[in-house]
């Protein structure tokens, strides 16, 4: 049963997606940003706990993912229902025929995106599985996971430096703009 509910959290990563890609659609994705930031802490900090206060008990560690995934996964559904339903309400109930023209593309498009999703996924999750496969014990791969999502969510927060901030001042020392530096 507990797998069956790990699945169906799972699974609502896909309409996560979904939901994240319509809001960049119509460009507004921006509170969604902030609202996934937080809950990528607070899954950290979820799964942490469980850890911390169950060092030993793989279940409350199960139960603490599950639990992110079923929550985590329906923030951006619900966001994005609420912001995007007055744009798309017109449209609701349009019969399938008006876009029969287009159904070719809609499939190379959705094929070409799931090969590209897929390829991501066992780019980000491959090395946990692999560690689970050579080294058996499910335990040590939960652990490696969490330390890697603890390592995303510092990244997530000095990315903008490293990336935007920190060559910015690179080039401004190097044009020797010191006052602008001060700035």
């Amino acid at each position: 049963m507990v797998c069956f509910i790990f699945a169906v959290g799972n699974s609502g990563t896909y309409f996560a997606n979904v939901s994240r890609g319509a809001l960049r659609l119509y460009y507004k994705f921006k509170a969604n940003a902030k609202a996934q930031m937080l809950m990528d802490v607070a899954e950290v900090v979820l799964i942490i706990l469980a850890l911390f206060f169950y060092p030993k008990n793989m279940y409350v560690f199960l139960v603490a993912v599950i639990i992110s995934k079923l929550v985590f996964t329906m923030v951006p559904v619900i966001n994005a229902y609420k912001e995007l339903y007055p744009e798309l309400r017109a449209h609701i109930g349009s019969p399938m025929r008006l876009i029969q023209s287009e159904f070719k593309s809609i499939w190379q498009f959705t094929f070409k995106n799931s090969i590209s999703q897929t390829m991501q996924s066992l780019i980000n999750m491959g090395d946990v599985l692999l560690i689970g496969l050579w080294v058996g014990n499910p335990t040590q791969a939960g652990f490696y996971n969490v330390g890697k999502k603890m390592a995303f969510a510092i990244l997530t927060i000095t990315g903008p430096l490293a990336n935007s901030i920190y060559p910015q001042l690179c080039l401004l020392y190097a044009d020797k703009q010191i006052a602008a530096i001060k700035k």
